[in-house]
């Protein structure tokens, strides 16, 4: 870390620290980090999954798929998005000696699990901790949790003695903020000789990022693949990996706009391939009231 009186300098003086650097094993694909042979993120992990959970029935959807007339597949892979608000994000830490208090300003949200964070990262009580947050104007997804630069500026502060203030450049936050979707998707929907939906059931993998930071888009998004239509069985493996890229956590829906465009495009198909009006289909398998 670098501080200076003007960006200018701090700049300067970034470029004179050396660093060497060794080339390691990397993987950065989704469904490549889920494969035993993959390189490891991390050296104590026995693998790159971190999470494998199944959800649905297997038994009922395995009978249902037995007995169905026409059966459809879709493989997609949901590529990643970052954030990008209008204000990078930025942080500003106060030291002081006289009372041990931290202060942090943060763009952020979240003020209390933010406060406990950084108490810890500074191995300091709570008490002695303050985090101060204006307006922000939405947050879901880069604004939601800690970044290691508040943790940085308030440790700084305390270590020069005076303030310290950090802002993220445009090109630093497209690395750094935390990032959404990464979602890859193999389902399978089974239909009888009208048309009627019996069953749905697949493989989802979300890419978590070097670090677990959120496991939400995958869980909600698993849980509501059959969307907003009528299947009486479903069955899913649901897998998150760890891998070579930024973390990735909630953002926009969490989850949700990826499955139900994976289900959209099942019903496409279903009518592409087995006759059906792709209007009429999902009329006749949408949920109605009781």
């Amino acid at each position: 870390m670098v501080i200076a009186d003007t960006v200018a300098a701090a700049k300067d003086g970034a470029e004179l620290v050396g660093v060497d650097y060794a080339a390691l094993p990397a993987v950065t694909n989704t469904v490549a980090a889920a494969q035993p042979d993959a390189p490891r993120v991390w050296d104590e992990a026995s693998s790159n999954v971190c999470l494998d959970a199944d959800v649905g029935d297997r038994d009922a959807t395995a009978a249902a798929f037995a007995r169905a007339t026409h059966l459809v597949k879709f493989e997609t892979w949901v590529q990643r998005v970052t954030g990008v608000p209008m204000e990078p994000r930025a942080a500003i830490g106060v030291y002081d000696a006289a009372t041990g208090q931290y202060t942090l300003y943060a763009g952020s949200s979240g003020a209390v699990r933010l406060k406990d964070d950084l108490a810890t990262m500074l191995n300091v009580p709570a008490a002695t901790v303050r985090v101060v947050m204006h307006d922000v104007g939405g947050h879901f997804g880069t604004r939601g949790m800690i970044y290691p630069e508040f943790a940085l500026v308030a440790w700084a502060a305390r270590r020069v003695g005076r303030p310290v203030k950090w802002t993220c450049e445009r090109i630093e936050a497209f690395v750094s903020d935390y990032q959404g979707r990464d979602l890859a998707v193999e389902a399978e929907l089974a239909l009888d000789a009208d048309g009627n939906f019996l069953a749905m059931r697949g493989s989802n993998i979300g890419n978590a990022g070097a670090h677990t930071g959120n496991f939400s888009p995958l869980q909600k998004g698993v849980e509501i693949m059959s969307s907003i239509y009528r299947v009486p069985a479903a069955h899913f493996r649901a897998r998150a990996v760890i891998s070579n890229t930024a973390p990735t956590r909630s953002y926009r829906s969490s989850g949700r706009p990826e499955v139900i465009f994976v289900m959209e495009r099942l019903i496409d198909l279903a009518a592409r391939q087995c006759g059906f009006d792709r209007v009429e289909l999902r009329r006749r398998n949408l949920i109605t009231e009781a």
